[in-house]
């Protein structure tokens, strides 16, 4: 579905005063309630061949556990995705109408644009992000300077993820995954949400009644141009007949040094809206068996590398720049890390070779002895971020180089780290021949910002950056500049886990996950995210009316939520302590109020004479101040007022012939009601 809207926070005006038109595309990520049994690992080794962030926002009540599932989704994704400004996505709940088991609704802001041969396509905005930051560092002419008018659009939403309110109680959020054959896994399903998002899919549907494609006659997006061009017609009638063979060829356009030939669209002989052309058919390619057309329960997948993402971003999706004209370009190449991590202390030795291939090697030693580092003259300084709506996109860019912030030294290395708002913080720069090899102790790069405010990767670590640059001595008529960037991880402490303990939004319990049928203790479900790179999470737990906390340790943390025993009397205070074998973090302080009985479980029944309240111990009628009233509703009779109840059961043979409604009653609090005859 595509809707044109002049979005009074999207809309951009330009200096003529005309408003920019965002659409939004619609799809929805449907599944098969099948157990699959796939469980596709993340390796212990991949290359890092992105430095670019998902800014993510979410919206309502999201518990902690699904939260953090979520993140860990973006951080694979964050490994791979080409090179582009931060990308913008909201999350939030709701409920999802409509036929088949559809597990979110994805929605994606479009421009619509003219290529080069006056071609008019909806662009997602994340595609315009990306080629912008390619053509920003080659300095040649933009793609999107008639069409982004104010670069404040560059900070609103690309993306937003609505996940189905009815069906989250299907949803397991482990990082790791377990194959349970009653779970979606959900790390999986957020994978599959943020590709479509980013345009991997289509909006076509199917007269099944008359055999013939639906086409809107709206602008197309990259990735549906190529759908149509499989199918190799506009006639609705052909394009249905050859939509329906089983399969479609999808070749894909050829901009890049190197692409897979094709990928195999799922094209059911029986038509199925929401499913037939936007799923594939997997193959050996990552993103064929992320978005593979029989997804289901069990179906497990955390490794996206072993593709070449930059191509098939260019040739299924056009982040590719606008070619230059007249001179060469600068570049800006990146091919991966190496199979090692930045130690969190020690001295670290930086070199690229002539491979493209940045290198370093590590001494560990407790007697190494501090360097003293020599910053470049042009030293980076926290910089303070101008108004958005001031920004040409060159200065806009500005902020995420490849270099630093305040421009390249010519023939100089840096080494910076991101922060979580996708900008980085150069903390080395220094000049650089390109030969020889540069040592320094890694304690000396001093973060300069706050530890919490910067980003971190699938395996907890800081994310760095490591940038040779060198003039372009072939460019004519301006500077340009040669980069060579590489991506690693650096081996830091835990990060700060967040702990959430919110009502079960599946079941509606009254906000308790009641996992123990005791009289006095209740087990609870509590969320915890930001685990990546933690080895042994501690839970310590304050009791009211207690001096001192006890701690307790939890095994089996990653599934994303910890069980605490709770006394139903008291309040409790939560805090969860993280370690790893560099240090460890305290979590955020929660604190659950007393829980009482959990009243949902009270069910009234009448046999004969006798009304009796099934649920009820004899702890919660001893302890809980319950009582009960009794009145007619055919006469004006009232019975039993504020009758306390001291047994489960009661008798109301004394009563007239008539209809009744009893009310139990917890305090001041009405619990529970009744209607019977007599």
């Amino acid at each position: 579905m595509k809707t044109n809207l002049l979005c009074g926070l999207l809309a951009v005006v330009s200096a003529s005063g005309v408003a920019q038109e965002i659409g939004t595309n619609t799809s929805d990520n449907y599944a098969s309630e099948a157990f699959k049994n796939i469980f596709i690992e993340m390796p212990d080794y991949r290359e890092v061949d992105s430095g670019s962030k998902f800014i993510v926002t979410y919206e309502g009540e999201i518990p902690a556990e699904m939260q953090g599932a979520f993140e860990h989704a973006v951080k694979i994704w964050e490994e791979v995705l080409p090179m582009t400004l931060p990308i913008h996505i909201t999350v939030k709940t709701g409920t999802i109408l409509g036929n088949g088991n559809i597990l979110s609704r994805i929605n994606f802001n479009t421009i619509e644009c003219q290529d080069i041969n006056d071609n008019t396509y909806a662009y997602p905005l994340s595609m315009i992000k990306g080629v912008v930051l390619q053509e920003y560092h080659r300095k040649n002419s933009s793609r999107f300077d008639d069409y982004v008018y104010d670069t404040e659009i560059f900070d609103k939403n690309d993306i937003t993820i609505t996940y189905n309110y009815r069906l989250i109680d299907q949803f397991d959020f482990s990082l790791d995954g377990e194959l349970s054959s009653t779970k979606y896994d959900f790390v999986t399903v957020a994978l599959r949400d943020i590709a479509i998002g980013l345009g991997f899919g289509t909006s076509f549907t199917g007269d099944v009644i008359n055999k013939r494609l639906i086409i809107d006659g709206g602008a197309l997006t990259p990735f549906e141009s190529l759908v149509m061009k499989a199918l190799g017609t506009t006639d609705p009638y052909k394009a249905y007949a050859n939509a329906t063979k089983g399969s479609l060829n999808l070749p894909l356009n050829k901009f890049s040094s190197y692409a897979p030939d094709t990928l195999l669209l799922y094209a059911p002989a029986n038509w199925s809206n929401g499913n037939s052309l936007r799923y594939f058919i997997p193959d050996d390619k990552p993103i064929s068996k992320l978005l593979t057309y029989d997804f289901g329960k069990g179906y497990i997948m955390r490794d996206l590398s072993g593709e070449n993402w930059n191509d098939l971003f260019c040739d299924a999706l056009d982040w590719r720049r606008e070619p230059t004209v007249g001179s060469a370009s600068g570049s800006a190449s990146s091919t991966g890390t190496t199979d090692d991590v930045l130690p969190y202390k020690g001295t670290v030795t930086l070199t690229f070779n002539d491979n493209d291939n940045a290198r370093f090697s590590k001494q560990l030693s407790k007697d190494l002895k501090y360097q003293t580092i020599e910053y470049s003259s042009t030293e980076i300084q926290p910089i303070q971020s101008p108004e958005r709506s001031s920004l040409s996109i060159t200065d806009y860019c500005k902020k995420y180089d490849c270099f630093s912030p305040d421009g390249p030294v010519i023939m100089g290395l840096s080494l910076s780290v991101m922060k979580k708002d996708g900008s980085w913080d150069c903390v080395y720069k220094v000049p650089y021949s390109g030969n020889e090899p540069v040592s320094v102790n890694i304690e000396d790069l001093v973060l300069n910002f706050d530890e919490s405010e910067y980003a971190r990767g699938t395996t907890g670590g800081l994310r760095y950056r490591l940038t040779e640059c060198k003039e372009n001595l072939f460019t004519f008529n301006s500077t340009c500049y040669d980069y060579k960037t590489k991506y690693f991880t650096r081996d830091f402490t835990p990060q700060k886990a967040l702990i959430k303990y919110t009502p079960d939004i599946a079941t509606k319990s009254n906000g308790l996950t009641t996992l123990s049928d005791d009289d006095w203790f209740i087990d609870v479900k509590v969320g915890i995210s930001n685990l990546e790179g933690t080895t042994r999470v501690f839970v310590e737990q304050l009791d009211e009316g207690e001096e001192l906390p006890f701690q307790y340790e939890v095994k089996d943390f990653r599934k994303g939520y910890f069980i605490a025993n709770l006394d139903r009397e008291c309040a409790t205070t939560l805090t969860v302590i993280c370690y790893n074998d560099n240090g460890y973090k305290r979590s955020n302080t929660i604190v659950i109020p007393a829980i009482g009985y959990p009243t949902s479980r009270i069910s009234i029944n009448k046999t004969g004479n006798t009304i009796s309240f099934d649920g009820l111990t004899d702890y919660n009628i001893a302890s809980e101040n319950l009582s009960y009233t009794i009145k007619s509703i055919t006469s004006t009779e009232c019975l039993n007022i504020n009758h306390s109840l001291d047994t489960n059961q009661i008798d109301v043979s004394d009563l007239r012939k008539g209809i009744y409604v009893l009310s139990l009653q917890q305090g001041a609090n009405q619990i529970a009601t009744f209607k019977f005859a007599r």
